[in-house]
């Protein structure tokens, strides 16, 4: 009766989505009435069958996270079942069978998500959906077996590549970064120089970032076209879970309506730019134009174009890389720089790595950043990797293509097979070292500090390490599918603390809370609403002074 009780509570909070419950529920167990006390892995207790466990995955996924957990110490296993409405899934853990997981790319399918997104997220057409949907090949240079004649054409291959040429290494990604740290030196350059000024820093944060890496990414005229477009963006980022896991317009009408509103948008600058950009003059090869932005931009609305796709489409496809560029850049940068806030000690150490890259530009006398050497000093990278690894919150999710074993647990073809950054990046075997547990925040875990205090010379450089944790860690995917727009992330965020901490003298005055700025008496926590999103912003407002020095 508890269990029932619980959730019609959630029910009663969510009431568009009851309808949709309370239909699958009935089918549920009209289909079936399976027992749940059956041999194999441990099974997650569902007190209503397909229905609480569902209910509270897409509800209050940190309690079902929680839940899961317990279940995991309870009985020692790294296996765990439950079913998502009808789907059998299984969680895994450990070292080893995350990689296994990986490591399986050709018995994994990892597009069933993609295509859910085109759907719910770039709202493409059922027709330009069912071309990537067709394609079996997978997104390897040579077809999985027996898929050759799938499609005509191999749209997950040459999508991938698209990214690869155009993305997905450090030198493409500088490109993006160079425009990026102009924008935002320009807008950081606005503050008065020597004048203390009260801000709100992660609403400010969220506001600089985003509208500056949105410019980098797809250009200035995106936003002179929609001058509401950052508030409209947020809008849909805050209701994006929902919509991903595929609840219909009906159950959730406003939420729709949000995503559609930044369609409108972003279509607007696609047929602008398809009518107003010279492809025979040079921007046509050039890094970044103000039409189109980055040449990742330009040549993805191409290759959409080539491929038979609809400005439409490709409108989506640009609300869809809004939300990945800015949902997790943003909050784990506004995470470092408050912890750098919190400790003078860490502030000034990030500052001084930041100026030993920092120097006098000879042709504009403008002080600029060596980059390459900036995203590469150990503090920086430390500070990054600690923040993606306490802050990033998602399950890395796959659909078995055949059959496979788990730590002797078959588990059977077309099941769902998750992997937990909320359990991979807290192991303590894995991350925690002497006087800081993995459960908690510590810039340097990623450096040699403490065996530089062991060391009776210290005069031995910081340097950056990972000391083999590398298997435990995956805030990007893992295996055949990784976000491709991960080295742009890392030179974002590292430019962006570079920044604020050259340029800006800051001092806390405390923490409140967002809906009414009033005086909380702790500080800020990941925001459980926001668990499995990925980047997890702050549950709180950090109350400060800045002074810009330069």
């Amino acid at each position: 009766m508890e269990a029932i009780r619980n959730v019609s509570i959630r029910l009663a909070e969510k009431p568009n989505i009851s309808v949709g419950i309370l239909l699958a529920s009935i089918t549920a167990f009209t289909l079936t009435r399976r027992s749940f006390h059956i041999k194999g892995p441990v099974v997650l207790n569902d007190p209503i069958p397909y229905v609480y466990n569902t209910v509270q995955y897409l509800t209050s996924h940190g309690d079902f996270m929680d839940r899961i957990i317990d279940l995991f110490k309870k009985h020692n296993v790294n296996v765990v079942k439950f079913y998502f409405a009808l789907k059998p899934t299984y969680l895994i853990t450990g070292t080893k069978n995350v990689q296994q997981i990986f490591g399986a790319a050709r018995m994994m399918d990892g597009e069933f998500l993609p295509l859910r997104l085109m759907d719910k997220l770039w709202g493409m057409s059922k027709e330009e959906i069912s071309r990537f949907g067709n394609d079996k090949t997978g997104r390897f240079k040579t077809p999985l077996a027996g898929t050759e004649a799938s499609t005509p054409y191999r749209y997950w291959a040459s999508h991938d590549k698209l990214n690869i040429d155009y993305m997905a290494s450090p030198k493409l990604a500088a490109t993006l970064a160079t425009p990026y740290v102009h924008f935002l030196g320009k807008k950081l350059d606005q503050q008065p120089l020597g004048e203390w000024i009260d801000i709100n820093f992660y609403h400010t944060m969220r506001r600089l970032m985003s509208e500056c890496s949105t410019q980098a990414l797809f250009g200035t005229k995106l936003g002179e076209l929609n001058p509401d477009l950052i508030e409209a963006f947020w809008d849909v980022e805050a209701v994006t879970l929902s919509l991903a896991w595929g609840l219909p317009r009906f159950m959730i009408p406003d939420r729709y309506a949000k995503r559609d509103r930044l369609r409108v948008m972003t279509k607007k600058q696609v047929d602008y730019a398809w009518e107003h950009f010279d492809w025979d003059g040079p921007d046509a090869k050039a890094d970044w134009d103000p039409l189109w932005g980055s040449a990742w931009s330009r040549e993805s609305a191409v290759w959409m174009r080539d491929h038979g796709f609809s400005n439409q489409a490709t409108a989506g496809r640009v609300c869809s890389t809004l939300l990945g560029l800015h949902s997790s850049s943003v909050p784990l940068t506004s995470w470092a720089i408050m912890e750098a806030i919190q400790d003078p000690f860490l502030f000034q150490s990030l500052r001084e790595e930041a100026l030993s890259c920092m120097s006098k530009d000879p042709t504009t006398g403008e002080m600029r950043f060596d980059q390459d050497k900036l995203i590469k000093m150990p503090l920086m990278e430390s500070i990054y990797i600690e923040c993606l690894r306490t802050h990033i919150y998602f399950n890395v999710s796959r659909l078995t293509r055949e059959p496979i074993v788990v730590e002797g647990h078959t588990i059977e073809k077309d099941a769902l097979i998750q992997v937990s950054t909320k359990i991979a990046h807290f192991d303590e075997d894995v991350w925690g070292v002497e006087g800081h547990p993995a459960s908690e925040f510590w810039a340097w875990r990623h450096t040699n500090y403490l065996d530089i205090l062991d060391e009776k010379s210290p005069s031995k450089p910081l340097e950056f390490t990972m000391k083999g944790r590398q298997n435990s860690f995956f805030p990007y995917g893992g295996g055949h599918v990784i976000c491709p727009g991960r080295f742009f992330a890392k030179q974002e965020m590292i430019l962006t603390i570079a920044l604020l901490v050259t340029k800006f003298e800051i001092k806390m005055d405390g923490w409140a809370f967002f809906h009414n700025g009033s005086p909380s008496d702790r500080p800020a926590r990941d925001d459980k609403n926001y668990a499995a999103s990925i980047g997890v912003p702050p549950d709180r407002e950090m109350k400060i002074k800045w002074r810009r020095l330069m």
